[in-house]
Formats: C-alpha cells, structure tokens, sequence
C-alpha cells in the first residue's frame, strides 16, 4: 500500500503529488505511484485542494491492477 496526499487545482488538474508512505524498499513503487497519480485528473470544483488516497497494488505475472481509495 501506498499513501500519498495529491495536490488539486481549481481545475481538476494535479499539480504535485506527495508520497506520504510506501512499503519498505519501494521507492521505485513510489516514484511509479506519483508518476502515474501525476496523469489523474478529478472534477472541477473552482478551488484548489489536496486529497489523501491510499493505493492498493496487485502485481501479477499478467497485470498490474491500481485499485484508488
């Protein structure tokens, strides 16, 4: 799991993402969880705000699977 708090802007746009947790030895999970969080984009409410989510990874030999809370 990781934990990371998401800037918003008043467009729906995020602007920098602060990894806040992630596992032991997951630095290269948490540079993917920014990178990625970093494409989001969440619906316009005219104001800037930060958001904390927690992201739930299922690596398979498959797929990955990125489940947001």
């Amino acid at each position: 799991m990781v934990v990371a708090h998401v800037h918003v802007d008043e467009n729906g746009d995020v602007t920098d993402v602060d990894v806040k947790k992630f596992p032991a030895g997951g630095s290269l999970l948490a540079s993917e969880v920014k990178r990625k969080l970093m494409q989001w984009k969440f619906a316009s409410e005219g104001r800037k705000r930060i958001g904390l989510y927690e992201i739930n990874f299922k690596i398979t030999d498959e797929e990955e699977t990125i489940e947001g809370q």
